[in-house]
């Protein structure tokens, strides 16, 4: 089924989700198609049918959280990931993206707990994403120093991972 969606032209994709508004992965595929196109708002709307479809997704919560802030509709993105950390409160996404609409909102001092629980686990270490938006927060909230620290921590991760890479493609070519 994926491959048939996949290999429709897009106008024949939007004319089978209309035909069909209860066929999850068909939304699914155009949720996707629309954002890889930047229609947006469009998105916003698919989402939401797609949320109607199936309204206890994770993944669709996640997503629409993910889309609303890339549109700085920031409140509406954290009630969205909130949504999703009800569905599967384990779930280390939905809290970590919580930090981006906090930021956008200026709320640093809560994205900043966010991130700082995320940069102890395990896969967060080192994050540069989630360093750079500590630094942000930092900045936020007028802890400059702080901020440079952190930034440099940055610097140094992609000087190391770039060394890496160089060090692994040395090996392959031996």
């Amino acid at each position: 089924m994926f491959l048939r969606l996949r290999s429709l032209s897009f106008d024949q994709l939007q004319k089978e989700a209309l035909d069909q508004p209860d066929s999850f992965y068909t939304w699914r595929e155009y949720v996707d198609r629309l954002k890889q196109q930047g229609r947006h708002q469009e998105e916003v709307a698919a989402i939401e049918h797609l949320l109607t479809i199936a309204p206890h997704s994770y993944d669709e919560w996640l997503d629409r959280g993910n889309i609303l802030n890339d549109l700085h509709r920031h409140e509406e993105a954290l009630d969205a990931y909130r949504h999703a950390l009800a569905l599967k409160p384990g779930e280390i996404g939905a809290r970590y993206n919580q930090a981006y609409p906090l930021i956008g909102l200026g709320r640093f001092a809560e994205a900043l707990t966010i991130l700082n629980w995320f940069l102890g686990l395990e896969q967060g270490q080192n994050d540069g994403f989630a360093l750079k938006l500590k630094a942000k927060a930092l900045r936020g909230l007028g802890r400059k120093e702080e901020a440079a620290q952190v930034e440099a921590q940055v610097e140094s991760a992609s000087a190391n991972m770039f060394i890496l890479k160089i060090s692994i493609g040395d090996e392959k070519d031996k």
